[in-house]
């Protein structure tokens, strides 16, 4: 009885293995899966002022998921924005400031986020940042484009990310 279920057990389980494998890809060309340091392409973004610059890592054309990087220089602040969907946000070097407001105040008592650190940003969530004496490298990544409010500025200068 035992061998009947366990042969059952294998039958089904290859069975329903089978299913999956079908939709496997094999490829011996990865290149276009990943970049490294020396393939980024820097520019001026357009959701942050003059000064920083960003590199589009990854980005789905039909406004799917995305991953960009931002380089911010020592003392370089972020006004105040928000946006229409969550972003994750990863700091790869340097020490980033981030607070929450619609008035931007590097005074008020923020949040320090050191090399490694990770922040997830809430939809609709007011939020602004900074850097101290060194240059900081961030990356943000969305399951979806997201638009995105710079609260202090006109309304021209709202921009999909």
């Amino acid at each position: 009885m035992k061998n009947k279920f366990l042969f059952i057990f294998i039958i089904n389980f290859f069975s329903f293995s089978s299913l999956f494998a079908s939709n496997v890809t094999i490829t011996n060309d990865l290149t276009k899966y990943f970049k490294t340091p020396d393939q980024l392409k820097w520019g001026n973004p357009q959701l942050f002022d003059k000064g920083a610059h960003d590199s589009v890592m990854y980005m789905k054309p039909d406004g799917g998921p995305y991953t960009v990087r931002v380089k911010f220089p020592a003392n370089f602040k972020v006004n105040p924005f928000y946006q229409t969907g969550e972003i994750y946000l990863t700091v790869l070097s340097g020490t980033l400031y981030i607070n929450s407001g619609t008035k931007f105040n590097n005074q008020a008592k923020g949040y320090k986020l050191p090399q490694g650190s990770f922040f997830s940003i809430p939809a609709n969530m007011a939020v602004f940042m900074w850097t101290n004496e060194e240059p900081v490298i961030i990356q943000m990544h969305s399951p979806k484009l997201s638009k995105v409010v710079n609260i202090n500025h006109s309304k021209k200068s709202m921009k999909d990310l």
